[in-house]
Parts: structure tokens; sequence; C-alpha cells
């Protein structure tokens, strides 16, 4: 793909992200999401089935991924080295 569409694809994507997590309703899901999806808290506890360990880091993995879109720069997004030797 076209390094400038795709750049242009990744900031529309952040754009969309900050507007659905955008003023108070959005940051009091981000604030849920974080409690429920182990965002400050470890995800194993003693006793547990390992599978459960794997389960809530998935959940986390999820909450970060949103909340790094979220807090993403948009006039920061450049293309990686590898889009631009493609070019």
């Amino acid at each position: 793909m076209d390094a400038p569409i795709q750049i242009q694809k990744q900031r529309e994507k952040i754009e969309l992200y900050k507007s659905a997590f955008a003023g108070r309703t959005g940051a009091l899901i981000l604030e849920d999401l974080a409690n429920q999806c182990f965002a400050h808290q470890p995800s194993w506890h003693p006793g547990k089935e390992i599978y459960s360990v794997f389960y809530n880091e998935g959940r986390r993995s999820v909450y970060l991924y949103i909340k790094s879109i979220v807090d993403a720069d948009v006039n920061a997004v450049r293309p990686t080295q590898q889009e631009t030797e493609m070019e």
C-alpha cells in the first residue's frame, strides 16, 4: 500500500478513537475499561488458574491498544523505515 495512503488511514483511525473517547463520557468509559482490564493492577493472583492470567492479559492488551491510540499524536504519524524504503 502507498505510504501516504497508509499514513492518512492511521491518522483517520486516531481521530476516530479520539472522537469516540472524548469528553466526560469517553473518560468515564476509559476509566471503567482500565478497571475491568487490569490496566493498573496485576492480572495474576496467587491460587488462580494459569489460564485466567492469559485471559486477563488479553483484556489488558485490548485496553492498552485503545489507550495508546487515544493518546497518540495524530501529527506524529510518519512512515516506517520499511515503508520509506519501498518507495
